[in-house]
């Protein structure tokens, strides 16, 4: 206990929260300052895995972010700029660059180093505003740091061995709880500076670790379907089988303390060893990948073949005696519109980027066509449904509203994105690849705000409706981003007017499509 009555365990609990707050500000302004630059970078060095590995690991390293380095690979994926097998290759890699900020914080940090907040306060405004902020970071960072390893010896006994299971589940529970493998190895490293961790235990925490973080990222994608979670689910499976490796790895002297180097060191052998594993298990893995999270449009999906004629599957007459199960039905025929509208989405870059005529476009002009028999035939259906019961007009209300929205995207694709893809045919235009990135990031969000507004509405998910609401933020930052881009390459005449109409119009199209899933999910919200 404390002189002034304060407990020594809430004093460490506030140095970590300053340590961890620290780091995750340093991340926040290395993203900001770099994130964009490392995104396109990593879309042009990505010809085969090897090189998508070496592009994961500097991201992580320049970014101290999997997570950022996930969203840039899982991004750039989705878009179809990179293939499966290199965006896996480069989150392995990203694993293994995690290793530098490790060391760096497995290193003493000279205390002085805490100036840097008063450096960084001074900064905080102007074109070196994300410099400033990571350096206001790293002050909160050290002095957690020095709090910390004064109070942790008045807190934690030395050469502390805890059965493995419990250091295994510990590990994990503290990456999942601080978001990142990298903070939770940082804190691994603190403790084990004042001998706090026996070399057992630091295996265990290790690999329970590395097992977090990456589960972590599988609950970040689970909403997210398509190479997303793809993604996630290889990578859980790759940790697995790194910790069924190094499980029993012998140990000189388990009992004896572990420094933080060690630690260091071993999450970069850890993830060193699984990336050597998954080169042969690669096969195996994008099989259970694609098993637990298939493609949603694919052959399994018959009902939705754009190239036969389309009858209901769902839409039974002798369930119109029964209104609740009318609606139920017409419910799962809505789950078929949106897989239709999503494969539409995904579509979007191939018959933008397009050079000449291509399939992609004709497949969407079919697919819409789809769209529209699909909607007329829930309609009428909707329409001799008894809705006097007041509770089944909500839900009656809520499923029209859902299917007109949907409609509604599926003219803009038509109308508006199609005919853009068509002029830039007949122009010649050339998107630059940092603009191609770009446009495909900011796809990608609004194609994920539609799945989840889908999902809101087929679950009966207001949470998620609410989350899909909340999205406008990122949107809107996405289109100002957009158009501010777009008007500095017009001010320095880098682009003509008619390139910048085009880009403008994509962007304000994409943006109409987020507001009808918007109206989605506000309709899934209400009810």
């Amino acid at each position: 206990m404390a002189e002034n009555g304060f407990p020594e365990a809430w004093r460490l609990l506030i140095a970590l929260a300053l340590f961890l707050y620290g780091w995750d500000k340093i991340a926040n302004a290395l993203r900001d300052r770099f994130g964009e630059r490392i995104r396109e970078r990593v879309s042009r060095l990505t010809d085969d895995a090897r090189q998508g590995f070496a592009a994961g690991a500097a991201a992580t390293a320049m970014l101290w972010s999997t997570h950022a380095t996930f969203d840039i690979a899982a991004g750039l994926t989705a878009g179809r700029l990179l293939a499966w097998r290199q965006g896996f290759f480069a989150l392995l890699g990203g694993e293994v660059g995690a290793c530098l900020p490790i060391v760096l914080l497995a290193l003493p940090i000279p205390p002085h180093a805490g100036l840097a907040l008063v450096f960084g306060l001074a900064l905080t405004r102007g074109a070196r505003m994300t410099i400033g902020h990571a350096l206001i970071g790293l002050g909160l960072l050290v002095m957690g740091q020095e709090m910390a390893r004064a109070l942790l010896p008045t807190v934690l006994l030395p050469e502390v061995t805890l059965p493995v299971w419990i250091a295994l589940a510990g590990g994990t529970l503290a990456s999942l709880a601080t978001g990142s493998p990298i903070t939770a190895m940082g804190v691994a490293c603190l403790v084990a500076t004042q001998g706090g961790v026996s070399q057992a235990t630091g295996l265990a925490l290790l690999l329970g670790i590395n097992l977090g973080g990456a589960l972590s990222l599988l609950l970040a994608a689970r909403a997210a379907p398509g190479a997303p979670l793809r993604l996630t689910i290889a990578l859980t499976a790759a940790k697995l089988l790194g910790v069924a490796l190094c499980w029993w790895i012998p140990l000189p002297d388990p009992a004896s303390p572990a420094h933080p180097l060690q630690l260091a060191v071993g999450h970069f052998l850890f993830n060193a060893i699984t990336a050597l594993a998954c080169i042969p298990a690669i096969a195996p893995l994008t099989a259970l990948a694609t098993r637990l999270a298939p493609e949603e449009f694919s052959a399994e999906q018959p009902e939705t073949d754009v190239n036969s004629r389309y009858w209901p599957q769902y839409l039974d007459d002798d369930l119109l005696a029964t209104p609740p199960l009318a609606l139920a039905m017409a419910r799962r025929e809505v789950k078929l519109l949106a897989a239709l509208l999503t494969e539409m989405v995904r579509l979007i870059p191939d018959a933008l980027l397009a050079e000449d005529e291509n399939s992609a476009g004709i497949q969407l002009l079919k697919m819409d066509d789809r769209v529209d028999e699909i909607h007329l035939a829930i309609s009428r259906y909707l329409a001799r449904i008894d809705t006097n019961n007041p509770t089944l007009f909500d839900e009656w209300l809520t499923t029209m509203t859902v299917i007109n929205e949907m409609g509604a995207i599926g003219d803009v694709i038509e109308n508006n994105l199609l005919h853009l893809a068509e002029t830039q045919v007949r122009q010649r235009t050339q998107l630059p690849p940092e603009i191609r990135v770009a446009l495909v990031e900011y796809l990608l969000t609004v194609r994920t705000a539609l799945d989840q507004a889908a999902n809101a509405y087929l679950a009966n998910h207001p949470p998620l409706a609410l989350k899909v609401m909340a999205m406008k933020n990122d949107i809107a930052a996405l289109d100002s981003r957009c158009r501010m881009r777009e008007m500095q390459s017009l001010r320095a005449e880098d682009e003509s007017l008619a390139a910048y109409a085009f880009r403008i119009d994509l962007c304000e199209n994409f943006k109409r499509i987020y507001y009808h899933a918007k109206r989605i999910a506000k309709a899934v919200a209400k009810a």
